[in-house]
């Protein structure tokens, strides 16, 4: 056990009691031993405090912190401040590890020399018992590796890198030497920025292609509630990437606007399901695709469907949403406050 790097595992928790029994169960299932789990009750008023501390009164490998409500971002800022980990990964308290999860990651990370491991992920119903028999690992799991800017490419392209954090194993040292953190009180796509100031630096990646992440589908997560203002905090992470590769990384420009596109598409279809009437904050989006979509004939890592069919979003969702919603009245957020490219 000695001999095997420590991998901090950071869990923000926020009301979970009712998901912990699950979570905290696929944590003490792990083949993998050499191990720290960061809890972070970010300001419960329901039970989960008493939970986790209950839980790791006998298990030294829990440790307790708190973030008093700050939200997701400044908890898991909270976690990776106290990691000591030589990898750091990630897991929501209403999600869940295979037994083997951790062990494959550091495997094949070992086997290649790659400081960075992104793992395929299982979508499970709400409230489906957590069950240990069904996650046998074969001898031989497919991988690929990736190097920095094929790397950066990818998760740009959200092609085979989604934006989670959930799913991915850091190197602690990339995270600690380039202050890699998340953006206190971003509340929605809050990984994206993340995963991009990390990327920027991580030297070698490689994809497991095995579904060792239980990411559990609740009808009243953040990601599948209405459409609030809340989700515009996307933009906090998508134009500072913007900034960012205008000013840092212009090999990755195309790529970066492509990132935006997707979600500006994801947020306009949202909001054409809802009442939301802030013209401003409508025609903004509107505009950005405009902008984002001649891009993409520049991204060969990217669904083909793209290039083709988001040039057709800005004519349709004027049609749809600024006609009908004809008042221009409104102001732009600070979501919005920063350069446009």
């Amino acid at each position: 056990m000695k001999d095997l790097p420590l991998i901090s595992v950071v869990v923000p928790c926020h009301n979970s009691q009712i998901f912990l029994s699950n979570c905290l169960k696929s944590l003490d299932a792990q083949t993998y031993e050499n191990v720290e789990f960061l809890m972070v009750d970010d300001g419960s008023t329901d039970d989960t405090f008493k939970i986790l501390s209950a839980h790791a009164e006998n298990n030294p490998k829990y440790k307790i912190l708190q973030a008093n409500g700050a939200g997701v971002s400044t908890a898991r800022n909270i976690g990776i401040d106290n990691a000591q980990g030589e990898f750091i990964t990630f897991l929501d308290s209403d999600d869940m590890y295979s037994p083997y999860h951790l062990e494959l990651l550091q495997q094949h990370v070992n086997a290649c020399g790659a400081d960075t491991a992104v793992i395929d992920y299982l979508k499970v119903p709400e409230g489906k018992a957590y069950e240990t028999f069904r996650f046998a690992v074969p001898e031989d799991v497919p991988t690929e590796e990736f190097d920095n800017k094929v790397a950066l490419e990818e998760f740009l392209a959200q092609l085979k890198f989604e934006f989670s954090v959930w799913n991915k194993m850091y190197s602690g040292n990339v995270i600690r030497e380039h202050n890699v953190r998340f953006l206190d009180g971003c509340r929605y796509n809050e990984d994206s920025l993340f995963n991009y100031k990390y990327f920027k630096h991580a030297q070698k990646t490689v994809l497991i292609h095995w579904l060792t992440y239980l990411y559990v589908q609740r009808k009243n997560s953040l990601v599948h509630m209405p459409f609030n203002e809340y989700k515009l905090d996307a933009y906090f992470s998508l134009n500072n990437i913007l900034k960012d590769a205008y000013e840092n990384r212009p090999d990755v420009i195309h790529y970066a606007h492509s990132i935006r596109v997707a979600l500006s598409c994801e947020i306009i279809y949202i909001i054409k399901r809802s009442k939301y009437d802030n013209g401003a904050v409508i025609r903004k989006i509107i505009d950005y695709i405009k902008t984002d979509a001649k891009h993409l004939k520049y991204c060969k890592r990217t669904h083909r469907y793209r290039r083709v069919l988001i040039p057709l979003v800005p004519p349709v969702a004027k049609l749809l949403l600024c006609r009908r919603r004809k008042s221009k009245t409104g102001t732009l957020p600070k979501q919005f406050d920063i350069i446009d490219f």
